[in-house]
Order: structure tokens, then sequence, then C-alpha cells
């Protein structure tokens, strides 16, 4: 007797995980919105920084096609954190709705990133590593810190490819390499933002930082399985 009562407790509490998982029509509607906002941002992105960098390609460190690229990154980015901050680990690892809003969001970050380094490499250091070298330099008092930026570059690449590639195994990866994966791109994101950022757009990321540590902790402290 005991036996069967915990196996239909069991069974019931999959039931329940199982539609617990499954979004409701309004929730599946804002994901298909956030994808669309995100193919939005990263082709208006994209194209605004190309134009700028064709209207105006005499190479400068503050080139504005570079601000562009590098803001339109950071807001891809920053949606899919989000929707990694909203989707439960069952989901997650079942390759959920919000897993694969997850995905496409992040491709499209990879995609306007390498956007970004190209279009910083030639109107910045013009395609020298001497140069980028010397601007590190000049802004950290660190030019080693160039080879982390180059590490960062591959590393998410190298990401981007096995989530598109072997999207399953990407979600069903040892937990603490997602940890130290998306851990050193938040750090070198923050870092990228304090010293490179100005201002009003500086204090602008560092604020999008904190309302995603905020939703992530919120959600999951509502959120018994995850």
């Amino acid at each position: 007797m005991l036996t069967r009562s915990r196996t239909a407790a069991i069974a019931l509490g999959g039931r329940i995980t199982s539609a617990a998982m499954i979004a409701s029509p309004r929730e599946r509607r804002s994901l298909y919105f956030a994808v669309l906002l995100s193919f939005a941002v990263a082709v208006g992105g994209t194209a605004c920084a190309l134009w700028q960098w064709s209207s105006e390609p005499t190479p400068q460190l503050r080139h504005p096609a570079i601000t562009t690229s590098a803001l339109t990154t950071f807001a891809l980015y920053a949606g899919a954190c989000g929707l990694v901050a909203r989707t439960s680990s069952a989901e997650w690892r079942r390759c959920g709705l919000r897993f694969r809003a997850f995905r496409i969001t992040w491709l499209f970050a990879v995609i306007v990133y390498g956007v970004h380094v190209v279009v910083a490499f030639h109107l910045a250091h013009r395609w020298s590593l001497t140069a980028a070298f010397a601007h590190v330099q000049s802004s950290t008092g660190f030019g080693a810190g160039l080879l982390g930026s180059l590490a960062f570059t591959l590393a998410w690449v190298a990401d981007g490819a096995v989530l598109l590639v072997a999207p399953a195994r990407y979600a069903n990866r040892r937990p603490w390499v997602g940890w130290l994966v998306h851990g050193s791109f938040a750090f070198i994101m923050v870092n990228a933002t304090v010293v490179f950022g100005r201002g009003v757009l500086a204090v602008g990321c560092g604020v999008v930082f904190v309302v995603l540590a905020v939703a992530w902790l919120r959600f999951r402290s509502t959120h018994i399985e995850r």
C-alpha cells in the first residue's frame, strides 16, 4: 500500500512538473515577441553600425559604429540572460520553449559581437594588434588584458557553436561548465562596461546587470523545482 502511494505521488509530481513547464498561451506570445524583438535588435543594430561605418569611414577610437555594435551586442546578451533567469532547470534540460528562445537570442548576440569585433579592429585599431595592445594599456594600465578579450571572443564563438550544433548537449552539460562560462562572460562584460563605457552608458549597463541579478534571485526563491 505504501509503495502504491509513493508511486502515485511520484507520478502526480511528474505530471505537475510537466504541466508547470508548459507555457501558457500568454507566455508563448511573450516568448515569440522576445524572439522577434531580438531579431529586430540584431538586424537594426547591425544595419545602423554598418551605415555609420560607411558614412564616416575614417578610423577613430570612439567611432559611433563601434559604440552602436557594442550596445547592440550588450542588449542581446542581456535579453538572453533574462531568459535564462526565467527558465527552470527542468525546462532547460528538456530544451523547452524558453531554452529555444534563449538559443536564438544568444546566437544573435554571438553574430552581432562578431560584427562588433570586425568594426572595432578596423576603425579603432586598423587591424593592428600592437595598436589594440597600446589602447588597452592606456585605458587600463594592463595591455595584456587584450589576451583576455581574445580568449573571451574565442570562448563565446565556441559556446555559440555548441549551442547551434548540439543544443541538447549544451542544455545538459554539467552545471559547473555553465556557471564557469556565464560567470566569466559576465565578468568580462562588467569590466568592458567600466573601462570603455562612459557616463550614462556605464551606469545604464550597471543597472541592467543589477536587474538581471535580482530577477534571477527572485525566480529561484519562488520556484523550488530547478
